[in-house]
């Protein structure tokens, strides 16, 4: 498929799993948005489950500068004037949901590139992700890495199917996905960077953008980082310049709230990476084995570096790149010294 010139730039999708504590919060972005309005050659898809049992599960479609307003015409329905309920996604948690949303936005919103934000709870690699509080009694209320893994699979089947994925540079396939958002708690992990990146020669995702620690209720700055998009002189930014954009928003949005003791922490991981990564992490376990064995010390050691380390999740997570310094520190000065 070759360039489509006439396409947006790109077309942002929110996937807000708002069924649970965080609805208001979404209720909150969902209305900044509204007030700010959509940036000009940029596409936004919105799906929304609400909290409340009496409201559907809603999609938006905005095309490029569409005008919004925060203000509703049809009670609790935040902008109403472009809400379409939705039957059979009343559960975010099911990797058919949000297939279906992805493949959606793709066959109403074509783009040259595409970033999809997951905002709900978030719980790590083998933790809870987007919990969903009402769900049908045969179906699961959390979604797992695994099934996360699916769903992006099986949208990047069905948009290969459709050819809706143009190419930008000749002879060089697009990611289903430029940049995936995680507007979640402790989902910036090297194993979902893992899952997530591709499936079998198939690229799914190519920049992770997310926290490994905890994300305040509040979640991500939505109206900042639109504001910033609109007030660049063009929107034909790439994906590398996009995911540094999301990371300086956050930091910038939470910065003033340090001396009520908030914390926060951002990153954007380039997943074309994650190989080299993952080969050079082999590499490691398989030293610490060997040294576990013939080094009485090193017990000690590892366990050491993992208390000094930074840590995520009440110690259940830790920094790898901080764990490898410290045990590094910590290590005899021998030329057989394990490498870290």
């Amino acid at each position: 498929m070759v360039n489509v010139p006439d396409l947006p730039d790109w077309t942002f999708m929110l996937y807000f799993g708002g069924d649970n504590n965080l609805s208001s919060e979404m209720i909150r972005a969902l209305n900044d948005i509204g007030k700010v309005g959509v940036p000009k050659n940029i596409a936004l898809a919105i799906q929304y489950d609400p909290v409340s049992p009496s409201l559907p599960t809603i999609r938006y479609f905005l095309r490029p500068g569409a005008k919004t307003s925060a203000k509703s015409q049809a009670g609790p329905i935040p902008l109403a004037e472009f809400a379409e309920p939705v039957d059979g996604a009343e559960n975010t948690a099911n990797p058919k949901v949000m297939t279906e949303f992805i493949t959606a936005a793709m066959d109403r919103l074509p783009a040259q590139r595409r970033m999809l934000v997951l905002s709900g709870h978030g719980s790590g690699a083998v933790g809870d992700f987007l919990t969903d509080d009402n769900v049908p009694p045969d179906q699961a209320r959390a979604l797992s890495i695994p099934k996360l893994r699916r769903a992006l699979r099986d949208a990047a089947r069905i948009a290969d199917e459709r050819d809706r994925i143009p190419t930008i540079t000749p002879k060089v396939q697009e990611p289903l996905l430029h940049v995936l958002g995680m507007d979640s708690c402790a989902m910036s992990m090297a194993e979902v960077a893992q899952e997530v990146h591709k499936s079998g020669l198939r690229e799914m995702v190519r920049y992770l953008v997310g926290s490994e620690g905890f994300v305040p209720d509040a979640g991500w700055p939505y109206a900042l980082f639109f504001e910033r998009c609109k007030a660049k002189k063009s929107t034909a930014f790439d994906e590398q310049a996009l995911a540094a954009g999301l990371v300086t928003d956050y930091l910038d949005f939470y910065r003033p709230y340090l001396p009520a003791g908030v914390s926060v922490d951002i990153a954007a991981c380039d997943l074309r990476r994650i190989g080299q990564l993952t080969n050079e992490f082999k590499q490691l376990v398989g030293q610490l084995a060997v040294r576990l064995v013939t080094d009485p010390r090193m017990q000690d050691l590892v366990i050491l570096a993992h208390w000094r380390a930074q840590s995520f999740k009440f110690n259940q997570y830790v920094d790898l790149a901080d764990f490898c310094q410290v045990l590094r520190e910590s290590l005899p000065d021998e030329t057989d010294t394990v490498a870290v």
